[in-house]
């Protein structure tokens, strides 16, 4: 059965799964208000309705999702405080377990979106990564605190500070995503015993373990407002973003 929160989050229901589509493909699906306000309204739905044991997040028009709509947030549009947090759910998801089903790019916000969410299917062509770094801005969407604690902290640094995007095999390697699927494949059976498992049963009893693990990885709400805030990471940043920007004496050299 399909639903629609609003024209740029598109709901459906299979069986015991919500499919959730970000649905704004002419930005690669970035987060502007409406787009937060419709992700902030699936994880209502998710959780409130009992017989939806799982949600899958994925993308229209072969996207996952570019992150924040910056033109968006330069007209103050993404000022607007959602009850979740930004995008809709990176301060509170779904208390029900959340498939990142992601192709094309996941960067930024997109890939602190996969990082709300209990496991990550990513198709071959997906490119990942927190591109920030390069545009002189800070990753404040959970990337910081959520990425050293699923993939070693060394590795969670290279990808932070080099904001180079890679494909899905890097991630596989070091434990982020669980499958790697074929382009068109998000739902093929090649994953779908994931949902199976998760869409039989008694959904009640994932809730308490969703919780203790996420508390025991440092995931929840108040560890990741204290982690966003730490100095240490906001300034190692920015001192990358400005090693990062030519300097005046090298830009006058090279006009020459």
């Amino acid at each position: 059965m399909s639903e629609s929160t609003n024209e740029k989050v598109l709901t459906e229901r299979r069986g015991h799964v919500l499919v959730i589509t970000l649905n704004r493909p002419e930005v690669k699906n970035a987060c502007d208000s409406g787009l937060a306000r419709g992700m902030n309204a699936a994880m209502d739905l998710l959780d409130d309705t009992d017989d939806l044991f799982v949600g899958v997040i994925t993308g229209a028009g072969g996207d996952f999702s570019a992150g924040a709509d910056l033109k968006a947030a330069a007209r103050g549009d993404l000022r607007e405080r959602m009850p979740r947090g930004g995008f809709g759910l990176f301060k509170r998801p779904s208390r029900k377990p959340l498939i990142a089903a992601v192709e094309g790019v996941a960067v930024g916000g997109g890939l602190e979106l996969c990082l709300s969410c209990d496991l990550i299917v990513a198709a071959r062509n997906a490119r990942m990564g927190l591109p920030e770094v390069r545009h002189n801005v800070v990753a404040i969407g959970g990337g910081l605190f959520r990425l050293p604690k699923r993939i070693p902290y060394h590795i969670a640094m290279e990808v932070a500070l080099s904001g180079t995007l890679r494909g899905p095999e890097f991630f596989e390697r070091w434990g982020l995503v669980n499958r790697i699927v074929e382009p068109g494949r998000h739902f093929r059976p090649r994953w779908s015993g994931l949902k199976r498992c998760w869409s039989t049963g008694r959904p009640r009893s994932r809730r308490p373990r969703k919780s203790s693990s996420r508390q025991r990885t440092g995931t929840t709400s108040k560890v990741g407002k204290s982690r966003c805030r730490s100095q240490r990471a906001q300034s190692t940043l920015r001192i990358a973003s400005r090693a990062s920007r030519p300097s005046s004496k090298s830009a006058s050299r090279s006009g020459r």
